[in-house]
């Protein structure tokens, strides 16, 4: 999983052996900048020892429970009073900024093709068509 949020960019993924000394499940954050795993323990979350790995994609990484990354996760959406997270990016960090701005350019290539009016149109009534069936049957919306 990437993400990108006012403290740093994390790629989190599960780690080999998934269970910590104590039992708990455990991911790997992995960062680019070890400030940003810092910036993470600053603001309160319990991000393990950082090591460093040269030469690697992600050469600084944390061992974190799950349910604490799932916390810190909940934390940042909880948190958000903005309407733009480019702004406010380069509020806090104008450099970060503009690397941020740059995955925000490259990921406009995964946009669709053929995106037009009339598009926006038939994806508009399927997502009405999907809110009255759930409506209609409350059941359906729910998770296994």
């Amino acid at each position: 999983m990437w993400t990108a949020t006012e403290h740093g960019y994390f790629s989190v993924v599960a780690h080999r052996d998934d269970i910590g000394p104590e039992g708990d499940r455990i991911v790997l954050v992995r960062a680019r900048d070890a400030q940003d795993l810092r910036r993470v323990r600053n603001a309160g979350y319990d991000v393990g020892r950082i090591i460093a790995i040269v030469g690697a994609d992600y050469p600084y990484r944390a061992e974190m429970r799950k349910d604490e990354w799932a916390r810190y996760l909940a934390d940042q959406v909880g948190g958000i009073d903005y309407t733009n997270f480019k702004d406010r990016i380069a509020k806090v960090d104008a450099g970060r900024a503009k690397v941020y701005l740059k995955v925000w350019s490259a990921l406009q290539h995964i946009e669709d093709d053929d995106w037009d009016r009339e598009l926006v149109a038939v994806v508009a009534e399927e997502e009405d068509d999907y809110i009255a069936s759930r409506m209609a049957h409350p059941a359906n919306g729910k998770r296994a």
